[in-house]
């Protein structure tokens, strides 16, 4: 039997051609001409969005062994909240840093810089 697998793309490379998209479509609605609204997304855009993109290996380290099951499950439960409480707020921290990168290398390439 054969297997039919698609291979689809990660999410990361998704996430990226949606950017490069979303870009070009806002860059389209200026004076810019086309291959300079390609030129400032290869080269100063998609750099900016490359560098941004990381994950953080945070982890529980192992609980002492003294610990309640009970113990151990209110602990992991507690320091998974609060990871996801700090996860959130890096990523709207790191989003508003890339925007206002961003907006800067658009004005720093309309100036000519």
């Amino acid at each position: 039997m054969v297997n039919n697998v698609i291979d689809f793309p990660s999410k990361a490379i998704r996430d990226e051609k949606l950017f490069v998209s979303t870009m070009r479509e806002i860059l389209q609605k200026t004076e810019l001409a086309p291959e300079s609204v390609e030129e400032l997304i290869q080269a100063r855009l998609l750099p900016i969005w490359e560098r941004y993109q990381h994950k953080l290996p945070i982890s529980l380290p192992s609980l002492p062994p003294f610990l309640s099951d009970e113990q151990r499950t209110l602990i992991s439960s507690s320091f998974a909240d609060q990871l996801k409480i700090f996860e959130e707020h890096l990523h709207e921290f790191t989003n508003s840093l890339i925007i206002d990168r961003i907006n800067a290398e658009i004005q720093l390439y309309l100036l000519g810089g």
